[in-house]
């Protein structure tokens, strides 16, 4: 058996089914079709097939049957049916049942057989106790009552049951089960009839509306149970049987049966009227608790239908139930929507806002309630009885009454928070206005404090079972009552103080809403009748002004407003000052306390109104006075001529008469002050002001045209246009005399005119400009020499450079010539010449023939001139040209040759140069074809000027030339070594000893000469002869000028020659090294065959090898005699190799080396090793003597052992003894030798010591010392000797040191008292007295005496050079341009000077040497201390003169405005200039800075100054209060812009700092080429983005007046237009398909417009799911992906980069909306208020208002329209304007807003100073989401499938960032990914078929694969074929760049390699992409040279 489900079982119950309790089962219509396809139903199939092992065929069975198909369904679709038995039978059948096993095998009787009764009653007592339990259980769980059966009961068939007339056999157990199963029965019917709605209410709970719908449902549905159960046929059958045996239960049973009945009809009735409520129920729990009173209405109106209609529902007890829950309903959502807990947290408004709402909406219900119950009995039909809502309106109102009173209290602290926290803004001024403010700070600090702990209080507010807030509600209003009576009294302190009525209207406005509290009031109250008096006061004032301004105009001295008209000036001025009687007036009737009903008031009134009626006839007068003769002024100016001409000058000018422009500004003026009365003559001339400005302005341009034609037009032009010039002159007569401004129909001659004159004006102004493009052309090669070394004073002149040079000029002169003949025949066109051969084009082509001419005799002259400057010695620049001095097979030559017989010698080289120059003139064709010849070369050759010049530079050269081959003979001592025979030289000096003479060769040639071999020293004379010849030429100059430009490089020949004497040299080494080796080859292979003769044995009788062996013997004593003989030259011969540098074999060294002994013993007691001995040579023959008796006494030994031929030993220590004898007489030598030296040095004057001479020859003496054995190094004698030297060479350090010239006679007295020596330093001083000094011992205070002597010396010459510096450094001046005033000119070396040389003297004065000269270097501080104040202080002076001068000079603005500080700085001017004249007198610059009183003229200047600066620093300030946007611009533009203020078309330029994105205006004139400007008049029509986008103004905008005047002007106009597009953009959007719609506007119109319509079609989305669409979303995301995808296929069209940047843009904001529009519908939501749409930014354009909203949540927003441009932006966000704390109002913006985005830790972003820190609140950031990014600008650059691409980019990007090697220059964040999609975008729309995968990842790879590093190459490149595996795209290439690259690398003299050039090109395109790129790399990569 399997178990389908899980829930509880049960078994037993009435009636069938298995369900445990009694249903009424609806008979479905059973279709085998739709179990089989039922997907449930396969559900269970597949489980029986995994679990029970069914077989298919089993299963077809089993569902075929109906019966099973009938369980089937019942399990699945209805609620009772909760489990499914499926099991098998015999033969695998599958049977289903219910779950009643349990009871079935318990209860059945078969299953007891065995059991003993006692024991089969108690199990079936128990079981029936469980099933019971179990059936009520489960009852309880559904939520309904179940009425158990007893098992016998249940288990019996119908027909079981059925009485006979004998009755049905019972017995009692059965009837005992009955009856307790009937009081089990009772008590579950009457538990369900005794349930009440309210009993939740009582207990404390605050259960809303659903919970009575739900009771009365689920009460019915309770009740409809129990009903079916016991009217089921087995529960009647039970009724029966209890009827049957008259059990006492039978009837009580009865009578719950009829109330059960009872209330099944009532619960279905209340139900059935409770049901209208659950949408009202609905719709008050979804919508947003301020709308809710809109909705209570309808409650009401229902409750009172449920009242009169329902039978069981008209009750009191009822209704008030109902009443009470919908008021807890409404409580919690106000609980909801005030969140009390954070009540007094929020923002003042706020909570105010909500706490009013809920009061609202509360006293709403209330009052409803109290509506409702009167009008109850209108419900009621005629004929019904009539109930009422008798109840008290406390059972429902209790809860709300209480919160409705913690509310007020709420509400009241709330407003005497707003009014008090105001304070904290309040500025008061007044002579006691800071002392006030203090006060006002004070209460507002204290208040603060209270109100910070209100607010950090922690209880619940509306909880009325809290008693704390009552008691700090009454704390806190008993102090308010104070703070009302010093705030009072402030307030009256205040007003007394204020200056005047505008200040007191500015308090009293302040402290409006706290002049409200009784107790303010009341203290304030007396001010009233003194604010009536200054009213008065003020009205008076006026009164006055107006009589001034009408005395003014009686007398023409009025002021009017600048650029305004008389009369409408005048209007406009007394309308200012009626606009400001009426804005007092209006201020003081809308104070509430103001007692105007007095007489006092009235009278004031009254005159107020009298004052008016005078400013009424003032205007009146005016205008009337205009208005006279006007039409007679309009006719008659109307009807002169519409030209006039000057006779004299010939030029025409328009005649329009200035006073029909006069009416025509009064009009326009008049027309601004809406003025209804202007006379009809003036508006008829007005109307036609559109026609006069077009024929003026057309006019103006004709009479330019025709004046400027007039006045440049040359005779030769003229000639060939007379006739049109002519016909022009008739044209134009009309218009002098016959045509006038009155007549109609102007325009067609006008045009007419325009027309011809412009074609001829155009046509002649082309033709001269093609002059001028002609001479351009020639002056390309005209003013500069085309034969040029690359870079004066370092490059020659190359020869291979020439000829190139040549071709290239000769190609732009023919290129150049063809140009010319095109611009001839153009201007021939242009001129209207058909006939070459007239004489007017014959004049016209000489003139140009000329032209050309001209410029190519200054062509040929520039390049003769170069050559000339560079050949002309006395220029003394470097060499232009270079020769070679070569030797060649034995002759010397040059290169080029300068013999004049060969070819390309030098001479023809410079020759050629020079006709090549020359020649260029033949390369053009001759432009006068009259004049019969072919060029210009003819003319050019005549010139005697350019002939001379060629003259004088080939004289030049030949003279050089001669000069170079004279420097030739200079080498003629050298010539032997190349032209004699080196072999004949050495044979004849290896038989004569050196070579024959001629005259030996000539003597001695009929006989032979004796033979005399060379000697070693013969050898080493030839050597060292060759050896000092090759030192002599290796010195010889590398190269020799001749006449400053022809260089001669002596290298070639010089390494030749060097080389040839090497050889010579050589050729006498070689000769040595091959006799050596020769030598010691024969000696070792004698030693060789001697050996092996003696190792042969001789026997006894061997007489043979006897004789051969003393032949051995003999020959070696022979050989003895001649080795010891021939090795030591052989030795002196090797070891002269070796000072040259040739080395021998070692074997030879070997040989030759004579191996040396030192001594064993030493004669250490001998005196003559002691250095204190006299007559040592005596005592050195004494020992000499010693030695040689002992060596004779040896040699007799020697002698006797050699006679006996036996051995002999070596007596090393006798030879030690000779040693020593020979060493020490050298010691003694040396020493004698030096002390005579010595004793000579002493007796050397002092200022005749050679120091450097006697210090080498005492290192030679120390060094010949070192060169003795070392064994002498201890005697005392040598020790002796190395101290006096060593001593000697300290002294003469310090002498040398003393010898220095910084040296002073006080160096000297400081070194005596150092030594304690006295001596008089004079003439006679010699080195013996200095040594007396004992100069060795002091040498370090001599080098301090010395080092301070340099030191001070050093300062002397430092002092020196500054005296000489300044003594001739003088200022240098110029003049000041418009004021001829005489300025110091900035001098960069002086300021550079002065500030070196003070940083000298300051060095100079801490060193530690400066004592001798503080006097001198103070003095000199001072000095340069007191010019460098002076000239920063002049140049201040200076600069802020010149500044203010332009400024108070130029414009006339601010002179009348700042009359004051204008006669100031005039003063300055007239001080200043005096100052300057009589500075200027001298220039050194030393004398004139320390002038006495100088510095302190220069600062009185300068405070005088201050004084003007700052007060036109006011006056800026003023313009800044006026209009606020000045606050952005530095106070030098808005200088300019205010001088400049009148004139528009200056100040345009400062747009983009006053607008987000305004960079031009286009004016009304522009395109008519007019200067509506000049006229006092520019009208603007539309405006420029910086990106070039123009939008046309809604409607003109003029231009006139201030600056801060039509400024504000275009910033309303901004608007308008903004606002305008928007509402126009927003209605036609509809009309056409949006990609259309969108070219019809601007780019900020077309995506505010999108956004508007996006948040209107989910609206309306969200509508059509309401209605039951459901689907209306998925379809607007599909219509949403549409346009997405039609947007993106654009951007891959041909666009204007406007339009692809407006398309992006949207594209960019579509992206948004349809993610989010994706994420409403994966959120299933399904209505507007859902707050995932409502947090959403959404644009709305309103209807009635006219305006654009944006919403977010419950916020928002009047869009400001604020002029974007057609920038790439997410967000938009308008400028808004600033607001200062200084004491001033100013316009303030409501939806002003400052955001600073800043990442601290970004590279080079540093934190924000604390200061500013403060003043903006923290917000966190969460990470940007690169993939969406990604996503979103992908779309916008074109590509269709963004998302997966987005993924793989960022994938790579995250990859590459962790498996990379980190370098300084990887980055892999936001910046990279843009540049590399706005590549990929590029790629994308020029190969427009490439796959997007093949686009993308081109990109990825050849703009990232530049900056990876190598060994990152691998990693990077198998990244990217993971990601975008089988695409091998190639790299985008560019051949022509390429070639390029490689025609420079090849110039350059470089490599031109493959990868070179790809990291050039790679170069260029990452230029293209990124704003900066740095070149990378180890040093030598090639980095410079990419």
């Amino acid at each position: 058996m399997a178990e389908a489900t899980g829930a509880s079982g049960n078994s037993g119950g009435l009636g069938s089914g298995g369900a445990g309790g009694v249903h009424v089962p609806q008979e479905p219509s059973l279709k085998a079709g739709v179990v089989l396809t039922d997907e449930r139903v396969d559900f269970l199939r597949e489980q029986a097939f995994c679990v029970l092992r069914v077989k298919t065929d089993k299963w077809n069975r089993f569902i075929g049957a109906e019966e099973n198909q009938k369980i089937i369904l019942d399990f699945l679709d209805h609620i009772w049916t909760n489990r499914l038995l499926l099991f098998t039978g015999p033969g695998g059948t599958l049977h289903a049942g219910n779950a009643q096993v349990l009871v079935c095998v318990l209860s059945s009787g078969l299953n007891h057989e065995e059991w003993p009764p006692v024991v089969s009653d108690d199990i079936h007592r128990h079981l029936e106790k469980l099933r019971n339990r179990v059936v009520t259980m489960r009852g309880r769980a559904e939520g309904r009552t179940l009425l158990p059966l007893p098992l016998c009961v249940e288990r019996a068939r119908p027909q079981d049951i059925v009485l006979s007339a004998s009755g049905w056999p019972l017995d009692r157990g059965l009837l005992y089960s009955i009856e307790t199963l009937i009081v089990q029965w009772s008590g579950q019917i009457w538990n369900v009839l005794k349930k009440d709605s309210g009993m939740v209410l009582l207990r404390g709970d605050h259960p809303g509306p659903n919970v009575e719908l739900q009771f009365w449902t689920a009460q019915r549905e309770n009740l409809l149970g129990i009903q079916s159960q016991i009217q089921s046929p087995k529960a009647e059958h039970i009724m029966e049987i209890l009827r049957r045996v008259n059990s006492s239960y039978y009837s009580s049973f009865k009578d719950i049966c009829l109330k059960v009945n009872e209330a099944v009809l009532e619960a279905e009735d209340i139900d059935l009227y409770l049901r209208p409520l659950r949408r009202v129920i609905s719709s008050l729990e979804e919508r947003s608790f301020p709308q809710v009173d809109t909705l209570l209405p309808p409650l009401f109106h229902t409750l009172c239908l449920i009242w009169s209609r329902s039978k069981y529902y008209c009750t009191p007890q009822r209704m008030v139930v109902l009443l009470q829950e919908f008021c807890n309903l409404i409580i919690e959502k106000a609980f909801a929507y005030l969140i009390p807990e954070e009540l007094f947290k929020m923002e003042l408004e706020e909570g105010v806002e909500r706490v009013q709402i809920t009061v609202s909406v509360l006293r709403t219900f209330k009052q409803l309630f109290h509506t409702h119950r009167q009008r109850i009995p209108k419900y009621y039909r005629h004929s019904q009885d009539i109930k009422l809502w008798d109840f008290p309106a406390t059972l429902v109102f209790q809860r709300s009454d209480r919160i409705m009173e913690r509310l007020l209290m709420i509400e009241e602290l709330f407003a005497t928070a707003l009014d008090f926290l105001k304070l904290e803004k309040v500025e008061l001024g007044g002579s006691r206005g800071k002392v006030l403010s203090e006060m006002v700070f004070s209460m507002s600090e204290e208040f603060h404090d209270r109100w910070r702990a209100l607010r950090e209080s922690k209880y619940d507010p509306l909880d009325y079972t809290n008693d704390g807030f009552v008691r700090h509600y009454r704390r806190f209003m008993e102090q308010n009552r104070d703070f009302d009576q010093r705030l009072g009294t402030v307030l009256n302190l205040a007003f007394q103080h204020s200056k005047n009525l505008n200040s007191t209207f500015k308090l009293l406005k302040m402290f409006s809403t706290l002049l409200e509290r009784p107790r303010i009031h009341q203290l304030f109250s007396p001010n009233y009748k003194v604010l009536l008096d200054m009213f008065n006061q003020e009205v008076d004032h006026c009164q006055f002004i107006l009589d001034q301004h009408r005395n003014g105009l009686r007398s023409g001295c009025t002021v009017l407003g600048k650029n305004m008209p008389s009369v409408a000036g005048n209007l406009k001025w007394t309308q200012e000052l009626r606009n400001r009687i009426l804005t007092n007036r209006s201020n003081l009737c809308q104070l509430a306390h103001m007692p105007l009903g007095c007489a006092e008031a009235d009278d004031v009134l009254q005159k107020c109104e009298r004052v008016l009626e005078v400013l009424d006839q003032h205007d009146e007068e005016q205008f009337s006075e205009w208005t006279e003769g006007l039409e007679e002024i309009c006719q008659t100016h109307l009807k002169e001529p519409l030209l006039t001409l000057d006779t004299d000058t010939g030029l025409f000018q328009v005649n329009f008469s200035p006073a029909l422009t006069s009416v025509l500004r009064e009009v326009k003026y008049l027309g601004i002050l809406k003025n209804q009365n202007t006379p009809k003559a003036a508006l008829h001339l007005y109307s036609k002001r559109e026609s006069l400005y077009t024929y003026t302005q057309t006019l103006t341009l004709v009479t330019q045209w025709y004046n400027q034609l007039h006045s440049t037009i040359l005779a030769v032009e003229l000639g060939l246009v007379k006739e049109e010039m002519d016909g022009t002159r008739r044209q134009l007569d009309p218009a002098l005399r016959e045509l006038s401004w009155a007549q109609d129909h102007l325009w067609d001659y006008i045009q007419s005119t325009r027309d011809l004159v412009k074609s001829i004006s155009s046509r002649v102004q082309k033709s001269k400009a093609n002059v001028e493009t002609i001479q351009a052309l020639m002056g390309k090669f005209s003013h500069r020499a085309f034969i040029t070394r690359k870079s004066r004073g370092s490059t020659l002149l190359i020869f291979s450079d020439i000829n190139e040079s040549v071709s290239k000029q000769h190609a732009l002169i023919t290129s150049t010539g063809e140009e010319i003949h095109k611009l001839l025949q153009e201007s021939q066109s242009l001129l209207g010449v058909t006939d070459l051969d007239s004489s007017e084009w014959q004049a016209y082509t000489d003139y140009v023939d000329r032209m050309i001419l001209t410029g190519f005799s200054s062509a040929v002259r520039c390049s003769l001139q170069y050559l000339m400057d560079n050949t002309d010695a006395a220029q003394r620049i470097t060499p232009l040209f270079e020769i070679r001095l070569v030797l060649n097979s034995n002759e010397m030559t040059f290169d080029p040759s300068l013999d004049f017989s060969h070819s390309g010698n030098f001479y023809d080289i410079v020759d050629k140069m020079v006709a090549n120059i020359t020649s260029m003139a033949s390369f053009i064709p001759r432009v006068a074809k009259h004049q019969r010849l072919d060029n210009y070369q003819c003319d050019i050759n005549e010139m005697e000027d350019l002939s001379e010049m060629c003259y004088v530079i080939r004289s030049r050269a030949r003279a050089t030339i001669a000069k170079v081959r004279e420097y030739q003979g200079s080498f003629a001592s050298y010539r032997y070594l190349w032209t004699d025979d080196r072999s004949e030289f050495m044979r004849q000096f290896l038989l004569y000893g050196h070579v024959l003479s001629t005259e030996e060769a000539e003597l001695y040639a009929d006989y032979e000469l004796k033979k005399n071999p060379p000697t070693l020293d013969n050898f080493k004379e030839q050597i060292n002869l060759f050896e000092s010849l090759y030192t002599r030429v290796s010195k010889m100059e590398d190269r020799r000028v001749f006449c400053g430009w022809l260089q001669l490089d002596i290298r070639p020949f010089k390494h030749t020659l060097m080389n040839v004497i090497k050889r010579w040299s050589w050729m006498f080494k070689e000769h040595l090294l091959n006799h050596v080796n020769q030598s010691v080859r024969e000696l070792s292979s004698f030693v060789q065959d001697t050996a092996h003769g003696l190792s042969n044995k001789v026997s006894d009788g061997d007489y043979a090898g006897l004789v051969d062996i003393m032949g051995h013997l003999m020959a070696i004593r022979d050989r003895q005699i001649s080795t010891e003989q021939h090795f030591k030259p052989l030795k002196s011969t090797a070891e002269l190799l070796k000072t040259y540098g040739q080395q021998l074999p070692e074997s030879v060294y070997t040989q030759l080396e004579v191996k040396q002994h030192e001594f064993r013993e030493q004669f250490r007691t001998e005196p003559i090793f002691k250095i204190n001995v006299e007559e040592q040579y005596k005592l050195i023959d004494k020992s000499n003597r010693a030695v040689a008796v002992m060596e004779a006494e040896m040699k007799k030994l020697q002698d006797t052992a050699d006679l006996f031929e036996v051995s002999f030993p070596d007596y090393k220590q006798l030879r030690q003894c000779r040693s020593d004898i020979i060493l020490v007489k050298a010691v003694w030598d040396m020493v004698i030798f030096v002390k005579t030296s010595i004793e000579d040095w002493t007796k050397t004057p002092w200022k005749e010591i050679n120091v450097e001479q006697m210090d080498m020859e005492l290192r030679r003496f120390a060094k010949e010392m070192k060169m003795l054995d070392k064994e002498v190094r201890v005697w005392d004698v040598y020790m002796g000797l190395e101290s006096t030297v060593k001593n000697l060479l300290t002294s003469l350090r310090a002498v040398n040191e003393l010898q220095n010239s910084a040296v002073r006679e006080r160096h000297w007295q400081q070194l005596m008292n150092t030594t304690g020596v006295r001596f008089v330093m004079g003439e006679g001083t010699t080195l013996g007295d200095l040594l007396e000094l004992q100069l060795h011992r002091v040498e370090d205070e001599v080098k301090n005496i010395v080092d301070k002597a340099v030191k001070e010396m050093a300062i002397e010459k430092v002092l020196a050079e500054i005296t000489q510096t300044w003594s001739v450094m003088y200022l240098s001046y110029e003049t000041h341009t418009s004021t001829g005033t005489p300025l110091l000119k900035a001098d960069e070396n002086l300021i550079e000077t002065l500030e070196d040389n003070q940083v000298q003297l300051q060095n100079i004065l801490m060193s530690k040497y400066v004592e001798y000269f503080q006097a001198e270097v103070s003095g000199w501080q001072r000095k340069l201390m007191v010019a460098d104040l002076v000239i920063s202080s002049w140049m201040s002076v200076q600069r802020t003169w010149a500044h203010l001068n332009s400024i108070f000079t130029n414009s006339h603005d601010i002179r009348c405005q700042l009359a004051n500080d204008a006669e100031r700085f005039q003063g300055i001017h007239t001080d200043f200039q005096s100052l300057m004249t009589a500075v200027v007198q001298n220039s050194n610059m030393v004398e004139v800075t320390n002038q006495p009183g100088f510095l302190e003229n220069l600062e009185t200047l300068q405070q005088r100054l201050s004084v003007c600066e700052k007060a036109l620093a006011e006056y800026l300030e003023t313009k800044r209060l006026t209009f606020p946007r000045f606050y952005f611009v530095s106070a030098s533009d808005l200088l300019e812009i205010v001088s400049k203020g009148t004139q528009p078309k200056q100040v345009t330029r400062h747009l983009l700092k006053l607008f987000d994105n305004i960079a031009d205006l286009r004016f009304k004139d522009s395109d008519r080429g007019g200067g509506g400007e000049e006229d006092g008049e520019a009208v603007a029509i539309g405006m420029f983005s910086r990106e070039g986008e123009y939008v046309p103004f809604s409607e003109p905008c003029v231009c006139e007046g201030q600056a801060e005047c039509w400024l504000s002007a275009l910033e309303s106009t901004m608007r308008c237009t903004v606002r305008k597009e928007i509402q126009e953009a927003v209605s036609a959007y509809e009309d056409k398909p949006r990609d259309q719609w969108l070219f019809d506007y601007p780019a900020q119109v077309g995506l505010t417009g999108s956004q508007v319509w996006w948040a209107t079609d989910v609206g309306i989305a969200f509508e059509r799911v309401e209605e039951g669409f459901e689907t209306a979303l998925k379809d607007y995301n599909r219509k949403q992906i549409t346009q997405l995808n039609s947007l993106i296929h654009m951007l891959l069209g041909d666009l204007t980069p406007g339009d692809r940047q407006k398309i992006m843009t949207v594209c960019t904001i579509d992206v948004h909306a349809r993610d989010v529009v994706a994420s409403l519908i994966t959120q299933k939501v399904t209505t507007g208020q859902a707050f995932a749409w409502l947090s959403q930014l959404r644009h709305r354009w309103d209807d009635e208002t006219r305006h654009c909203y944006v919403n977010i949540c419950d916020a928002q927003f009047q869009f400001s329209y604020e002029y974007l441009g057609n920038t790439n932006r997410l967000v938009i966000t308008p400028l808004t304007d600033r607001f200062h704390f200084l004491g001033e109002e100013i316009e303030l913006k409501p939806t002003v807003g400052i955001f600073i985005t800043l990442n601290p830790g970004y590279a080079g972003r540093a934190e924000l100073p604390e200061n500013l820190k403060a003043l903006f609140r923290p917000c966190a950031m969460v990470i940007p989401d690169f993939e969406l990014i990604c996503e979103i600008m992908l779309v916008a650059e074109g590509f269709i499938d963004a998302r997966l691409l987005a993924r793989k980019f960022i994938s790579l990007y995250t990859l590459c960032k962790e498996l990379l090697s980190k370098q300084d220059h990887y980055d892999w964040g936001l910046r990279a990914i843009k540049s590399v999609l706005v590549v990929a975008g590029s790629l994308k729309r020029e190969e427009r078929s490439r796959p997007e995968e093949q686009v993308l990842m081109r990109a990825l790879r050849d703009f990232n694969l530049p900056k990876i590093v190598t060994s990152d190459v691998p990693i990077f490149l198998g990244l990217i074929s993971d990601l975008f595996p089988q695409l091998d795209v190639p790299r985008k290439r560019d051949p022509e760049l390429e070639n390029a690259v490689r025609q420079s690398v090849s110039e350059l003299r470089l490599q031109p390699e493959e990868n070179f050039i790809l990291k050039v090109t790679q170069l260029e395109e990452l230029l293209a992409v990124r704003h900066s790129v740095f070149v990378v790399g180890g040093p030598g990569t090639g980095k410079s040279q990419v």
